[in-house]
């Protein structure tokens, strides 16, 4: 966010250095006086320059708003465990034969990409990566050393 700003201010002291050294030109319509561009051309490059660091700022900001809103929930205490026999979850033990989806989505309006697990006889639960400690390579490695190769952690989806 920092550096979004200073490459506003910078964008604005250019233009206003432009601005200010060219003043006499800016004053006359339609006088031609930077890469054959009239006055109102310069104006417009000027807002151009100046609406792209604004919009970017505004990006910034909403995402940090995003992230900072997800981090909130996080809870004490494991999200889920791995061990030999399967996964334990919240809402109980998956052995490994019966999971039947393991992976990470991207999800829209969210700053973190998504880790599920679905299971025989168990609905899809999700935790948001943010919660997560680890990378997503060493929870796939830990999935197909714990599960002798049966899963593994499905990441096509993070491509979407």
């Amino acid at each position: 966010m920092r550096s979004r700003v200073i490459g506003l201010l910078i964008t604005a002291a250019v233009c206003g250095g432009i601005w200010w050294w060219r003043k006499d030109d800016m004053t006359t319509e339609n006088v031609y006086w930077m890469f054959d561009m009239t006055t109102e051309n310069v104006y417009w490059m000027f807002g151009v320059a100046l609406g792209i660091s604004v919009v970017l700022i505004a990006i910034t900001t909403i995402r940090w708003a995003l992230a900072k809103r997800e981090l909130s929930n996080i809870g004490i205490g494991p999200a889920f465990v791995m061990v030999r026999q399967g996964i334990m979850l919240p809402q109980g033990r998956v052995a490994w034969p019966e999971v039947t989806e393991i992976g990470l989505r991207t999800r829209f309006g969210k700053a973190f990409p998504s880790f599920y697990v679905a299971g025989l006889g168990l609905p899809r639960w999700e935790t948001s990566t943010g919660n997560l400690d680890v990378l997503p390579g060493t929870i796939d490695a830990a999935v197909r050393a714990l599960s002798n190769g049966e899963a593994s952690l499905d990441l096509t989806k993070l491509d979407d």
